[in-house]
């Protein structure tokens, strides 16, 4: 949606330069750029470098039509239900205008928390809200290895999760989508500390688009059909340990937010 937002606009904003201003009045475009702005990820791109590329490109086009300037950055009054912040809690806005403001706890209540800016002088501001928390696993949740959802099944199972030094482990992805689903998906699996990777296990993974192996995770692209699909990669610990490896997550690559994610798994190295 995103990227095809961009792109029609593109179109209509070079239309109503050679021919009619009225292909694409200011009200329909300043709504267009507000919903491309306000779909911003948590690091302010969109999503992909496809999508981000045509939303630049837009943005540069539309400034020079609406004459855009930059904004000042004025300081901002921050209120949570109703009372504002003290200074001491607000960070310095850096040089794009990032602010941080530190909310303790104990200013939260149980329930709905209405937070609030405000700008002095005239004019408007554009504001993204980013927020970091943690919500513990389940127990069911931990002792899941498959999970779906209307579009996408995903499954990694480790064999085995108790072994000696020396010995490898054999992990297995099975994933699963709807006729429905399209596009590349991205499967992040987690490693223990310490793993090593079969490379060559990949490599003769055909299916597997492209692969990136970091020291947490294994990150594969794969763009499956409908139906099951699955590949497989070994990996052997370099160390005796009692470790957990990440959560393993899979995703669309147009839509992150449209994920899948397991529980991390305990390793026993001895």
């Amino acid at each position: 949606r995103i990227e095809l937002t961009a792109q029609v606009l593109i179109v209509l904003l070079q239309g109503s330069a050679l021919s009619d201003q009225s292909l694409l009045p200011d009200n329909i475009l300043r709504g267009a750029l507000l919903f491309l702005c306000e779909n911003r990820d948590r690091f302010r791109v969109w999503w992909s470098t496809q999508a981000t590329v045509r939303v630049l490109e837009v943005l540069l086009a539309a400034r020079e039509r609406l004459h855009l300037d930059q904004p000042s950055l004025a300081p901002a009054r921050v209120l949570l239900n109703g009372q504002e912040l003290p200074a001491r809690d607000l960070g310095p806005a850096d040089r794009q205008g990032i602010l941080t403001a530190a909310i303790p706890v104990s200013a939260l209540k149980d329930g709905s928390n209405a937070l609030e800016m405000e700008f002095p002088g005239a004019g408007g501001a554009l504001v993204q809200w980013t927020a970091d928390y943690f919500v513990p696993w389940t127990q069911e949740e931990l002792d899941r290895r498959t999970v779906s959802n209307e579009d996408l099944t995903f499954a990694v199972r480790y064999e085995p999760t108790r072994l000696r030094l020396g010995e490898s482990v054999r992990c297995r992805v099975r994933i699963g989508r709807s006729e429905r689903s399209w596009g590349m998906l991205i499967a992040e699996i987690g490693l223990p500390p310490g793993a090593e990777v079969d490379r060559a296990s990949l490599d003769a993974q055909k299916a597997v688009y492209r692969y990136e192996v970091a020291p947490d995770r294994v990150t594969a692209y794969v763009w499956p059909l409908a139906g099951e699909y699955g590949f497989e990669f070994t990996f052997r610990p370099r160390y005796p340990e009692q470790a957990v490896a990440p959560a393993s997550r899979l995703f669309d690559y147009y839509n992150p937010e449209a994920s899948l994610n397991l529980a991390p798994v305990a390793f026993q190295v001895e």
